[in-house]
């Protein structure tokens, strides 16, 4: 894991912290933070398990990792990160 922190921070060096708000949860919720390197790294690791399965020909433990991944961990990451990224590429 801190391999992939280390060489996120060496390629991205401007990504840092971001409000972050649940679409969900009304008006009144108090704002988060997230963390562009942070999303960067869990989204590696997950996806590294994964690619793990595959090699190891445990192709339906990969599957249901990447989806039961994506809709609890890393899949939050890769929105967060990819509206921030967005921010920062086109509008910061």
């Amino acid at each position: 894991m801190q391999q992939f922190g280390k060489q996120a921070a060496a390629s991205f060096p401007e990504l840092g912290f971001y409000p972050e708000v649940d679409p969900l949860d009304g008006f009144e919720q108090k704002i988060g933070q997230g963390w562009g390197l942070d999303d960067l790294t869990d989204i590696a690791v997950d996806l590294t398990e994964v690619l793990w399965l595959f090699d190891h020909d445990r192709t339906n433990d990969a599957i249901w990792t990447f989806r039961w991944g994506y809709q609890s961990h890393w899949g939050h990451h890769l929105h967060d990160l990819r509206r921030y990224l967005h921010k920062l590429l086109y509008w910061g």
